[in-house]
C-alpha cells in the first residue's frame, strides 16, 4: 500500500515524444511480421518444379522474420535508436530480395512508397537529414523495380510483335516517377504536420509536469505523472510512510483584529504573511500541506536518516517564520502560535477525482493538539522533537498535557526569542 523509495518514479521531459514515436514503430513492427507471415500463402501456389525458388522465398520470409521480432524486441526494451535502424535494413532487404526472387511483376516495389510515410515518423526534427536520405533511396529503390517489372517486359512484348516504338512503357515510367514524387510530398507533409502535433503535446505535458511538481511533493508528482499512462490506478498508489516533523501554526486575536480594523486589511496582512511563508519554506526543502484561515500547516521529511539535522534546520525555520510574522504584524494584537510533532506520519491523495495531497497519522493530529493548547508567540513541541534538538536550543520544563483521543503526553516549549 505504500512506498519507502522516493525515487521509484522519474520523469523525462522528452519521454512524451519518444513515447509516441516508439508506440508507433512498435506497432509498425507488429504488422510488418503480419504481412511477413501472410506472405507465405504466396509460397503455396508453386509447384514441385520450383523447389529451389520455393527454398529460397522459405528462407528469406524465415530469416527477415526473426529480423522484424528483433526489432519488436528492441523497441520494447526502450532500444528505440537501435530498433529503427534494424528495422530499415530489414525491410529494405526483405522488399529487395523478395523482388529479385519472384522475377516478375508482383507489385512488391509498392512497399517501397508505403515505407515513405513510415520512415516519417522514425526520425526526430533534427535527424531529417535521414528521413531525406532514405526516403531518396527509397523511391530509386521503386523506380527501378518498377522499371525491371512492368516497363522491360512491355518493350519485350513490343519487340516480340515488330513495333519498335514503346510508349506505354514511357508512360509507366513517368506516371510512377510522378507516383514517387506525389508520395513522397505527401510523406513530408504528414512528418511536418505529426512532428508540429507531437510538439504541441510535449509542451502540454511538460506544462503539466510543471505544475504537478508545483502543487505536490516530488515523490507524490512522479508517481502521478507515471501512473498517466496506467488504465487501472488507485489513490493507494499515490501514499507512502515516512517519518516527519509536523508543523501547525496560528495566529490568534485575527478575529478582533478583523473587526477593528476591516477583513480587506486584515486579509491583505495574512496573504502577505503567507506568500513570505510559502518562499521561506520552500527554499528551506519543505512543503506547505495547506491553510484553513488563519491556520498554515507544512511538513519537513526527515530523509537519509539525518533526522537530527532536519529536526533542527525546521526549528530555526520556525524562528525565522515568528520574526517574518511579528514584522508584518508589527505592533497589532496578532500572534502565532506553533505546534511541532515528529514521528512516522502517512502521506499521499486521497482521492483521484479532486486530488489533494494530504497527510494523516498520531503525529499529524499531536501537532494540531500541540497548537491548540500554545499560547500567543509559543512554540509548543512533543517529546521527540525535544529529543532531537536539545542541547541546540533552549527548552522550558517538561510539562504534561492530557490531549483528547492521545492521553497524557509530555511536551516542551522551545523558546522563540
Amino acid at each position: 500500500m505504500f512506498e519507502q523509495d522516493s525515487n521509484s518514479f522519474t520523469f523525462d521531459k522528452g519521454e512524451h515524444l519518444m513515447y509516441s514515436r516508439r508506440a508507433v514503430m512498435r506497432r509498425v513492427t507488429y504488422l510488418l511480421l503480419f504481412v511477413t507471415a501472410l506472405q507465405t500463402l504466396k509460397l503455396f501456389f508453386l509447384d514441385a518444379s520450383h523447389q529451389s525458388i520455393l527454398t529460397l522465398h522459405l528462407m528469406n520470409t524465415s530469416i527477415h522474420f526473426i529480423g522484424f521480432a528483433l526489432c519488436a524486441y528492441a523497441f520494447s526494451r526502450n532500444r528505440f535508436n537501435l530498433g529503427k535502424w534494424l528495422l530499415q535494413v530489414f525491410f529494405i532487404s526483405f522488399i529487395t530480395v523478395a523482388n529479385l526472387l519472384w522475377r516478375e511483376d508482383m507489385a512488391l516495389q509498392y512497399f517501397y512508397l508505403l515505407a515513405l510515410f513510415v520512415t516519417g515518423f522514425m526520425f526526430s526534427e533534427k535527424e531529417t537529414r535521414f528521413f531525406a536520405a532514405l526516403s531518396v533511396l527509397y523511391v530509386i529503390l521503386f523506380l527501378i523495380f518498377q522499371h525491371l517489372n512492368v516497363a522491360r517486359p512491355q518493350t519485350l512484348i513490343y519487340e516480340q510483335i515488330g513495333q519498335e516504338k514503346n510508349i506505354n512503357a514511357a508512360l509507366t515510367m513517368i506516371n510512377s516517377f510522378v507516383l514517387a514524387l506525389s508520395c513522397l510530398g505527401c510523406a513530408y507533409i504528414v512528418r511536418r504536420m505529426t512532428l508540429s502535433n507531437w510538439k504541441k503535446a510535449q509542451n502540454f505535458s511538460q506544462s503539466s509536469a510543471n505544475v504537478i511538481y508545483k502543487v505536490f511533493p516530488e515523490r507524490i508528482a512522479g508517481k502521478i505523472i507515471s501512473l498517466q499512462n496506467t488504465r487501472k490506478s488507485s489513490a493507494q498508489d499515490l501514499m507512502y510512510k515516512a517519518p516527519m516533523t509536523v508543523v501547525f501554526m496560528d495566529i490568534v486575536n485575527i478575529s478582533s483584529y478583523m473587526n477593528e480594523h476591516g477583513e480587506h486589511t486584515a486579509s491583505s496582512i495574512i496573504q502577505d504573511v503567507y506568500t513570505r511563508f510559502d518562499a521561506v519554506i520552500k527554499s528551506s526543502a519543505c512543503l506547505r500541506i495547506k491553510t484553513n484561515g488563519d491556520q498554515y500547516i507544512f511538513i519537513c521529511e526527515l530523509k537519509d536518516g539525518k533526522h537530527e539535522e532536519r529536526v533542527c534546520k525546521t526549528l530555526f525555520l520556525i524562528r525565522k517564520l515568528h520574526q517574518i510574522f511579528n514584522e508584518t504584524a508589527g505592533s497589532s494584537s496578532m500572534a502565532l502560535r506553533t505546534g511541532i510533532s515528529t514521528g512516522e506520519v502517512s502521506a499521499g491523495i486521497v482521492s483521484l477525482k479532486s486530488p489533494c495531497f494530504d497527510v494523516w497519522g498520531q503525529s499529524v493530529v499531536l501537532a494540531s493538539r500541540l497548537e491548540k493548547s500554545a499560547s500567543p508567540r509559543q512554540v509548543h513541541c512533543d517529546k521527540h522533537t525535544y529529543e532531537l534538538a536539545q542541547g541546540r536550543f533552549f527548552f522550558s520544563e517538561p510539562a504534561v498535557w492530557n490531549f483528547k483521543g492521545l492521553g497524557q503526553t509530555l511536551t516542551y516549549h522551545m523558546l522563540v526569542d
